[in-house]
């Protein structure tokens, strides 16, 4: 298998089960859109409770959980940068440019509350 992200290998398994998105997100206690944007990417993945019942709605195989594990794990160590941010760095490109002198410089942003 090719290298799926976590919301791509999670649509796989759910569609070899012959689911729908709204037979799935029933089972497991979630919206049908919520669904989806996790198959696309847009969110972060399932709570463990949520994560229980997606593993008995798919009847998730030993090898399947442990390839899930991983790819959650990559997913919860990815930065989701908010739609707005990301227009503005591509209207902007100058500020990719301005990130990286900062990152070679070894300059940090603190954030104040």
């Amino acid at each position: 298998m090719k290298n799926l992200c976590y919301g791509e290998y999670l649509r796989v398994l759910r569609k070899s089960r012959n689911l729908t998105i709204m037979q799935l997100a029933k089972d497991i206690g979630i919206s049908s859109q919520y669904l989806s944007e996790m198959e696309r990417g847009g969110r972060k993945c399932l709570n463990e409770e949520k994560t229980n019942a997606l593993r008995k709605a798919l009847s998730i195989t030993e090898e399947e959980n442990v390839m899930l594990k991983k790819l959650a794990d990559k997913v919860s160590k990815r930065v989701i940068i908010p739609a707005d941010i990301k227009a503005y760095i591509e209207e902007n490109p100058y500020i990719i440019e301005e990130i990286h002198l900062a990152m070679e410089r070894g300059l940090r942003v603190r954030v104040s509350a």
